[in-house]
């Protein structure tokens, strides 16, 4: 069976790759340093969604401490240095991820990732993880002037960037930011349901739901 959608467009932390146990280390190093108890990965896990700076205010919020202005980016450089210096020591791909990619590739598909980190920080994460060589164009929160996902010209800025029209689109994410943005792009998503929401997939409106990457060739043949 031949795939009618055929440029797929994927999210990245808590889709492609698992970075939590990275992240968390990289926000304890924040908390502690400013005095405060480290947090859980319970308590990270709602908060990554978003890119860091709203990571950073979300994790001291958690702490009672409102960061804004010139202390936020001074957290927030902090945060970058602790979570990509050195590499990253526990982040990796989720089980399944090469080997569906390459046949995904191997069977004519563009491959873009369209997500809302930085896009040097995402080019660099991909590459860590051996992913970089299945993807033909990399979007990040910092490509298009801005624009991020759930706005729906992120989402289609990214498939313009590979020369894919709409109704060739399908966005692969695990939180209601992805969700979202397919739905403002007009194009299917697939929803990661082992990835980081923690709001359930039924009270998120989600179409289709997979537990394993490598479910995703199965649901993407299927797909009109």
């Amino acid at each position: 069976m031949s795939f009618r959608r055929t440029t797929i467009l994927f999210d990245v932390d808590g889709t492609l790759i698992d970075s939590v146990a990275d992240l968390l280390a990289a926000f304890n190093k924040l908390l502690t340093a400013a005095g405060h108890a480290p947090i859980t990965r319970e308590e990270a896990l709602p908060l990554l969604k978003g890119h860091a700076s709203d990571l950073v205010a979300g994790v001291f919020a958690l702490r009672g401490e409102t960061l804004s202005g010139s202390a936020l980016e001074e957290k927030v450089k902090l945060f970058r240095h602790y979570f990509e210096y050195p590499e990253p020591q526990l982040t990796a791909a989720y089980p399944g991820v090469v080997e569906t990619l390459a046949v995904l590739k191997d069977a004519g598909l563009c491959l873009a990732v369209c997500s809302n980190k930085p896009q040097a920080s995402a080019v660099r994460t991909l590459a860590m993880t051996g992913l970089d060589s299945y993807f033909e164009f990399v979007a990040g929160g910092d490509s298009f002037d801005g624009t991020k996902k759930p706005e729906a010209e992120h989402v289609l800025k990214t498939l313009e960037a590979v020369g894919a029209a709409p109704e060739t689109g399908v966005l692969v994410g695990d939180t209601d930011v992805d969700i979202e943005g397919a739905r403002n792009a007009g194009i299917p998503h697939v929803f990661c349901g082992y990835g980081y929401s923690t709001v359930p997939p039924d009270a998120l409106g989600v179409d289709i739901t997979i537990q394993t990457f490598n479910e995703l060739i199965g649901v993407l043949r299927g797909l009109d």
